[in-house]
């Protein structure tokens, strides 16, 4: 399972930038579609949700295919 810190990491080599959301919620939005947003929620220790991984894993592969 994918830690927050490494979705993190992987959201940032993408170029996702983040932003505070409410609580412990990050908001990360991309520069070229920020109305399609990833949300994280958790502490930087904890597995992140499995619908959150499959989410980042789809951006991954879109941005391999538009590099």
């Amino acid at each position: 399972m994918l830690k927050v810190r490494e979705a993190r990491s992987l959201l940032r080599d993408h170029g996702y930038v983040p932003r505070r959301g409410k609580g412990s919620h990050e908001i990360w939005t991309h520069p070229a579609d920020p109305g399609d947003p990833v949300i994280l929620c958790d502490r930087a220790g904890a597995d992140i949700h499995h619908y959150q991984q499959l989410r980042i894993r789809r951006l991954q592969k879109l941005h391999q295919k538009g590099a």
